[in-house]
């Protein structure tokens, strides 16, 4: 009886793990963002997308952080954020541009909450969101862009 009934619990939590990792098609990423007032920018690709974080900030030393690209049947989504939820550095500029798929919706989050809508814009011809010169209230811990999958164009 306990021998079946181990054959059976390693079966369920195997199914279980093959679940959670069909479902999760997720890759992400630790870097850091490093102050200096100059431009810098990380890139990461997988699967036939690409998500580029650009930015100029200012502060002591570097922060980790973290960039996760996510896939679901029509939709990816890049997701950059500080792990711990607060960041020190003074974001002067940013910019979250997206390739693979087509930008519908950004959300944008400071130390305390999200930012006004008036902060940040979402260009739809550069496939990015930035923040706006002048409204930018310079706190970022997280920046997220949603989009929805390019149907590959018929070759004539």
């Amino acid at each position: 009886m306990a021998r079946g009934l181990h054959r059976w619990l390693v079966a369920v939590i195997s199914l279980f793990g093959f679940v959670s990792v069909v479902l999760s098609d997720e890759e992400s990423t630790q870097f850091d963002v490093k102050p200096g007032g100059q431009v810098n920018d990380y890139v990461k690709e997988w699967k036939g997308f690409q998500c580029k974080f650009t930015y100029v900030c200012q502060g002591g030393t570097k922060e980790e952080w973290m960039i996760t690209l996510k896939r679901k049947k029509k939709s990816f989504s890049c997701t950059v954020y500080r792990p711990s939820g607060s960041s020190y550095l003074f974001f002067q500029e940013f910019n979250l541009q997206i390739q693979g798929a087509q930008i519908q919706e950004a959300n944008a989050f400071g130390n305390s909450n999200a930012l006004s809508a008036d902060e940040y814009k979402i260009d739809k011809s550069q496939n990015s969101v930035s923040q706006v010169a002048g409204k930018f209230k310079s706190e970022l811990t997280k920046l997220e862009v949603k989009g929805s999958l390019q149907k590959k164009k018929k070759e004539l």
